[in-house]
Order: structure tokens, then C-alpha cells, then sequence
């Protein structure tokens, strides 16, 4: 993390870890329907909202990492699927742009610029789990508001 930006600030780590779920691959979505991909935006969000909560909101750039955690049987994704297939998700945790932007946005992060992280985009890794369950790992790091 940028010590330099974060002088004299408590710095704050969130975690939040959704079991026996990962963000679609944009393989799977490229053929659906805009409504469909919405609703896939809705499920994310009430996802991070189920298993987050409470739901921090973060000031300035931050460090976001997201895992995916597979499981027995299943398969490690290719990069740029894997990398891709957190797009959703990533909206999903920004703040709204507007005052009546409501939509599946949550304010956990600023925004989604690279101006916002730490590095310039977010860490985006996967694993073999422990056990036979996937899951998805988000984990932020940043100065509270």
C-alpha cells in the first residue's frame, strides 16, 4: 500500500466472503440480454450486502482484491476471463455517480477509475479452496471516511 497518501490516516481492511458464488465469466454473458445482465448486477449486490455488513465506505485510492476460490473439480479460469468476470462486481461496489444513480451501486469505493486504487486497478487472483466449495473473496484496504 501507498504509505505516502495514507500518512497519519488509520488504514481499515473490509472482508467480505461469498460462498457458492463467482461473478459470471464474460464468456458466459456476452450473449444476454441487458435485462439479464442487470439482474446478475442485483444478485451481486445483494450478495456483498448479505455477507458484508456492515458495509464500510472507503475515501480516496484503496487496495481491492478479489479471489476466486475453487473448488474440487472445478477449473482455474483464463486470465482475462478471470480478470473480466469482476467487472459487475466492481460497479457494484462503487459509489453513485449521480444523485438519483441508485442502481446496484453500493459506495463501499469511490469509484472505479484507476485514479481509485492503489497500483492503478485491483488484484484479481484465484485458488484452489481447502475444501469442495468456490467462493469469492473481496478484500479492500483504505482510509475510512
Amino acid at each position: 500500500m501507498a504509505k505516502a497518501s495514507r500518512a497519519g490516516k488509520k488504514v481499515t481492511t473490509w472482508t467480505c466472503r461469498i460462498p457458492d458464488w463467482w461473478p459470471p465469466s464474460p464468456n458466459v454473458i456476452a450473449g444476454w440480454h441487458w435485462r439479464k445482465k442487470y439482474r446478475e448486477a442485483k444478485i451481486a449486490a445483494d450478495l456483498v450486502q448479505a455477507y458484508g455488513s456492515p458495509l464500510p465506505s472507503f475515501k480516496g485510492p484503496v487496495l481491492l482484491k478479489i479471489v476466486r476460490e475453487y473448488g474440487y473439480r472445478q477449473r482455474e479460469m483464463d486470465p482475462d476471463n478471470l480478470v473480466g468476470s469482476t467487472k459487475a462486481l466492481i460497479d457494484v461496489l462503487r459509489r453513485p455517480k449521480k444523485v438519483n444513480e441508485k442502481k446496484n451501486r453500493l459506495g463501499v469505493i469511490e469509484d472505479d477509475r484507476p485514479e481509485s486504487f492503489d497500483g492503478g486497478a485491483p488484484i484479481v487472483l484465484q485458488r484452489k479452496a481447502a475444501g469442495k466449495e468456490k467462493a469469492t473473496v473481496i478484500t479492500v484496504c483504505g482510509v475510512l471516511e
